[in-house]
């Protein structure tokens, strides 16, 4: 089974995820939590997987997530699945931001007839394919 391994505190994700990337439903799942621990799920798909163990999401019109966001929601759950059917789960620590570097970075993932608002990223500490965890 394939593991994490921490790079400068990252995490280098395991071949097997990143292949999954590159051949994953342009769709995913992301969820969020309110204060009183009650669940946000919205699809979305400017997004990206980078290899050290983040993954980044655009915000062009978050709602309640961004709330959730705003409000400390520290720890998120983002699924995608391959073209195989098979589902990914990556769990972790999030933190948003509308200026910066994260910001900056994360440009690329906005469609030419949006502007982001904002960037998200998540880095992972947990990962899943269907029930089965993944090794840290």
């Amino acid at each position: 089974m394939p593991r994490f391994h921490s790079v400068h505190g990252m995490i280098q994700l395991p071949q097997e995820i990143l292949e999954a990337w590159e051949v994953r439903d342009p769709v995913a799942v992301f969820t969020t939590v309110d204060t009183e621990g009650v669940p946000n799920t919205i699809y979305v798909s400017m997004c990206a997987l980078r290899a050290d163990g983040r993954v980044l999401i655009g915000d062009v019109h978050f709602g309640k997530t961004l709330k959730n966001l705003q409000q400390g929601c520290a720890q998120v759950s983002f699924l995608f699945f391959a073209k195989d059917h098979s589902a990914y789960q990556l769990k972790g620590q999030v933190r948003y931001a509308s200026e910066g570097p994260l910001f900056e970075e994360g440009q690329c993932l906005a469609k030419p007839e949006f502007s982001l608002r904002g960037v998200v990223e998540i880095q992972i500490t947990q990962a899943y394919k269907g029930s089965e965890q993944l090794g840290l």
